[in-house]
């Protein structure tokens, strides 16, 4: 059974200007990211990591963006696997911000965010088996292609989530 919490994550009508709100602040937030990374640290990582983490954090949002739009476009009422790749990936997205705010304060303490990141990551990519093999049960080829499409959405965010914590993990090797 989903929490009130989670029935209010994908309340399509209430969520998705917000959602492009957000979405239209990234570059923002992304700019500024860079520019703090860039003042924080004396760079004993490479300049390429610092530009890569919030460019690759922007196209996890985009995907996140892009599902929430099919949903609303669609009309599809999120199951509970979308639900739970969508909680996954906003837990892993705090975790990892946490991780970044650690990074030149406490590395090591930034490191034991990792693994938590790859465990959410990991549950993504099984919920969206899960849901693809529930979906592939129906005879409803449209609700197959709706769900695939926003599946693959939340997985393709999972998938940059993934790329961006090997860069934050090279990060903290260099640091530690």
């Amino acid at each position: 059974m989903l929490s009130y919490s989670e029935k209010r994550l994908f309340v399509p009508d209430s969520n998705f200007d917000l959602v492009l709100q957000l979405t239209a602040q990234a570059d923002i937030v992304r700019m500024d990211m860079e520019e703090k990374l860039i003042e924080a640290f004396s760079t004993p990582f490479a300049r390429q990591d610092i530009y890569y983490i919030p460019v690759i954090m922007d196209r996890i949002i985009e995907y996140a963006r892009t599902a929430m739009q099919a949903i609303k476009e669609y009309e599809v009422k999120p199951d509970c696997f979308i639900i739970s790749m969508a909680r996954e990936l906003s837990e892993a997205t705090f975790l990892f911000a946490r991780a970044v705010a650690l990074l030149e304060s406490d590395p090591i303490h930034a490191r034991s965010k990792i693994q938590a990141i790859r465990k959410a990551q990991a549950a993504v990519d099984e919920h969206y088996r899960k849901g693809m093999s529930d979906i592939f049960k129906t005879s409803d080829v449209m609700r197959a292609i709706k769900y695939h499409e926003i599946n693959c959405h939340l997985r393709e965010a999972a998938i940059y989530l993934g790329s961006t914590v090997d860069i934050l993990h090279r990060i903290v090797v260099r640091l530690a």
